[in-house]
């Protein structure tokens, strides 16, 4: 489904970004390009995809910065001739940097290092991919990694939340703007089995709140496998 494409995918060290770059590779992909902050998951993670029968490169960028976001995209098409594929996936949880989780109380620079990363980010990389995907002959893709908590929110997750209701507009104008040369689509997936979701859930039901009061929660964790293998449908 992927066949001979160059595809780039950001928060692959671990969780759905490395879930997604080896199906990439399984489904054809030609090259992935791995981007993460964590160096040693993300080289893992490489040789994984390299094994499933792709080239692959890992970056590491620090997604705050628009400088690590430019040379990514440059990397990618430097290396491999082009840009077919963009899956902005990074993602952070305010939780991973505060205790101070309700809107009333969220320090202020960890909303903006929220923001930088689940949104801001994916708007740079976006921009910085467009010209090469435009130029592609490939059927270039952007598939956005959103979130049921961008539709329904859940309490102390006043950041995340709403990063991800915005990547979620962002991915219909994008759509729009694009159209008819790049689509762009995103996925909403519930509560998936990742570190940084186990972390969270595990702070999260340290209270008194019922199970279900999570969205996802009242069925368990989802398999991140489970999301990608529509993954070569949206990137196709």
């Amino acid at each position: 489904m992927l066949n001979g494409k160059v595809c780039l995918v950001t928060g692959a060290a671990e969780g759905i970004g490395r879930a997604t770059s080896i199906e990439m590779a399984r489904q054809g992909a030609r090259a992935v390009v791995l981007a993460d902050l964590d160096e040693n998951s993300g080289r893992e993670a490489a040789a994984l995809v390299e094994r499933a029968g792709a080239e692959a490169l890992f970056v590491r960028i620090d997604a705050r910065q628009a400088a690590d976001l430019r040379a990514m995209v440059d990397a990618a098409v430097s290396t491999f001739g082009g840009l077919d594929v963009l899956h902005n996936n990074v993602g952070v949880l305010e939780a991973s940097f505060t205790d101070q989780l309700t809107v009333d109380v969220l320090p202020e620079d960890v909303w903006e290092t929220v923001y930088q990363v689940n949104l801001r980010s994916y708007f740079l990389a976006t921009k910085y991919a467009a010209p090469h995907l435009k130029a592609s002959l490939n059927g270039p893709a952007i598939v956005n990694s959103a979130s049921v908590s961008g539709l329904v929110a859940y309490p102390s997750g006043p950041a995340y939340a709403a990063t991800k209701g915005a990547v979620i507009q962002l991915t219909k104008a994008t759509a729009v703007d694009l159209a008819p040369t790049v689509r762009c689509n995103c996925f909403c997936p519930g509560a998936t089995e990742t570190a940084m979701m186990r972390a969270r859930l595990s702070m999260f039901f340290s209270t008194s709140r019922p199970p279900g009061y999570f969205p996802g929660a009242r069925r368990g964790y989802e398999d991140p496998h489970a999301y990608v293998k529509k993954h070569g449908f949206r990137s196709s």
